[in-house]
């Protein structure tokens, strides 16, 4: 099983010891399509991963996905053998067991992907954590006000002798198909290191660089603008 590195999909598991499925991510596969699922009971975290060709369903050990992390230090993703339901192994040859618990029925809560959105908004998730550790609360209500294009941020819940604040944030621009910052900043290093690659394969020893090859690099070079690449 190949899972994306930035996919921290763990920090939706349970936290709570009193619940053994809900404490580690769980590999599901259906029709052939495989799914890491994280949930606490509050949220759920669905991360699609491409299957190796024995893989089985099951809970994915926590202390398995953070060993693999720092395996793959130089790649996009994680690579994880479950092919046996008992335990899942590394690349390095160490194993892991794997707990033998139902995992809950998670798309009984999970909206078909046919469903109609009656709303988007686009907000920036690390600005708002921020935004509600400010206010001096965990659990946030957010409102759309008539007139304003900022959202307001007030305490949910809060209980204080004083005054309660709240805030507003803006929400991100996204047009319909354009990536995010961080996908366009991904591209960005991709970019980059292919260039690396290009500039790393030219013939120290030769006297000159083909007129062609050089043009190839300055064209690659304007597209990814070096002067501020991770912009």
């Amino acid at each position: 099983m190949k899972l994306p590195k930035d996919h921290i999909t763990e920090l939706a598991c349970s936290v709570k010891q009193n619940r053994p499925s809900l404490e580690a991510p769980y590999l599901d596969i259906t029709k052939g399509v495989g799914n890491v699922v994280s949930t606490s009971g509050h949220v759920i975290s669905v991360t699609p991963v491409d299957l190796g060709k024995e893989d089985t369903a099951g809970l994915i050990p926590i202390a398995a996905l953070k060993e693999a992390r720092k395996l793959a230090k130089r790649e996009d993703n994680l690579t994880l053998d479950c092919s046996d339901s008992a335990k899942v192994t590394l690349s390095d040859g160490r194993t892991f067991p794997r707990a033998d618990t139902q995992f809950p029925n998670w798309r009984m809560v999970i909206p078909a992907e046919d469903s109609e959105v009656a709303a988007s908004i686009c907000i920036n998730a690390e600005l708002l954590a921020k935004l509600a550790k400010s206010l001096g609360t965990a659990v946030v209500k957010i409102e759309t006000l008539k007139g304003s294009s900022g959202l307001r941020v007030a305490p949910h819940g809060l209980k204080t002798a004083v005054a309660v604040g709240h805030g507003v944030i803006m929400p991100v621009k996204v047009k319909e198909g354009e990536k995010s910052p961080q996908e366009q900043r991904h591209d960005k290093l991709q970019a980059l290191e292919e260039l690396a690659q290009m500039v790393a394969k030219l013939n120290p020893d030769a006297g000159e660089i083909g007129a062609g090859m050089l043009a190839n690099l300055v064209e690659k070079a304007r597209e990814i603008n070096p002067i501020d690449p991770l912009s």
